[in-house]
C-alpha cells in the first residue's frame, strides 16, 4: 500500500533548521511506501486550516515545526483517522522529545519510514485541545513573552524566565477534583499529558501520554536560595521528588476561581 503523506511546514518555527527540509524529504523518505506533498504555513493558525482541508485526501500528516504547530494540526484532525507525526524543528520540541522522535531531521524521516503507529491521549481544556503541556500562571506568561520575541531558542526562553520570575506574583487556584475542592497558592499550575516543556526541562517526569490520565503540577513561589536546586531537579527529571512541588494524577479537574487567571497557555 502506498500512503499519501502531507508535510505541513512552519517556515518560521525554532531556529530555522527546516529550511532545507524539502530536499531532505526527497532524499530520505521511502518513496516505495509514500507519495508526498509539502505545504508551508503563511499565517497564524494556517496549519489548522491546511490540516482540516487534508482530511480524506491524506492518510498521514506530518508537522514540521514545534509544539505550537503540532497543536494547531491536532486540533483539526484528532477526531479523524489520520495518522500524525512530527519532524521537530521548534525551539523546545517537548512532545517530540517525550515520544523519542529524533531531533535530527534525517533521523526523524527515517523514523517515519518505519510506520510504527501508536495511540496517545489528548487533553481538552474548555474548548481547547492540548497534547503536551498546558498551564496557568508563570509558564504561560513566559510563553507569551517568548512568542513575542524576535529571537528563538532556549537562551531566549531562559532570559525571559530570569527577567520575569522575581517580580511575578503568586495566584490562588481553587481546584475541584472529584467532589473535593483544593485551594493552592502557586506561581503556576501545570497540566501535563507528557513529561516536559521542551529542551529536556521535565516538569512532570512520570507522565505518560497513553495512560488515560494527566498530571496536575502545583508549583509555588520558590525561595531564592532554593532556585538552583529546583533548576537541577527540572533538568535531571526529578522535580516530582521536591517537597516544594505537588503532583496529582487524575482524569479530570475543574478550576474554579473567583479572580481572573491572567495568563493561560493551551498551545502545547
Amino acid at each position: 500500500m502506498i500512503y499519501n503523506i502531507l508535510f505541513i511546514v512552519n517556515p518560521i518555527s525554532g531556529t530555522g533548521k527546516q529550511k532545507n527540509v524539502a530536499s531532505v524529504i526527497e532524499k530520505y523518505l521511502d518513496l516505495s511506501k509514500f507519495d508526498y506533498k509539502i505545504e508551508y504555513t503563511e499565517f497564524n493558525k494556517h496549519a489548522s486550516e491546511i490540516a482540516e482541508n487534508a482530511i480524506g485526501k491524506f492518510q498521514i500528516i506530518i508537522a514540521v515545526g514545534g509544539d505550537g504547530t503540532i497543536n494547531e494540526i491536532v486540533k483539526s484532525i484528532y477526531k479523524s483517522d489520520v495518522i500524525f507525526s512530527v519532524i521537530p524543528t521548534g525551539s523546545g520540541n517537548g512532545l517530540a522529545r517525550h515520544l523519542g522522535i529524533p531531533q535530527n531531521i534525517i533521523k526523524a524521516i527515517r523514523r517515519i519510514n518505519q510506520l510504527n503507529i501508536k495511540e496517545i491521549d489528548i487533553l481538552k481544556i474548555n474548548d481547547e485541545i492540548s497534547v503536551n503541556v498546558s498551564g496557568f500562571g508563570f509558564d504561560a506568561f513566559v510563553a507569551l513573552k517568548f512568542s513575542q520575541s524576535k529571537k528563538r531558542g532556549p537562551l531566549t526562553y531562559v532570559k525571559h524566565v530570569l527577567k520575569e520570575y522575581f517580580k511575578y506574583k503568586t495566584q490562588h487556584f481553587n481546584v475541584k477534583i472529584g467532589t473535593e475542592i483544593h485551594n493552592y497558592k502557586a506561581i503556576m499550575l501545570t497540566i501535563a499529558n507528557a513529561t516536559e516543556f521542551g529542551n529536556n526541562i521535565a516538569i512532570s517526569p512520570k507522565s505518560m501520554c497513553n495512560d488515560g490520565k494527566f498530571e496536575m503540577i502545583v508549583f509555588p513561589k520558590i525561595p531564592n536560595r532554593i532556585i538552583p536546586f529546583i533548576l537541577y531537579r527540572l533538568i535531571s527529571r526529578s522535580i516530582h521528588k521536591s517537597k516544594y512541588v505537588k503532583t496529582i494524577s487524575t482524569k479530570q479537574i475543574q478550576i474554579i476561581n473567583s479572580q481572573k487567571l491572567f495568563h493561560a497557555r493551551f498551545h502545547n
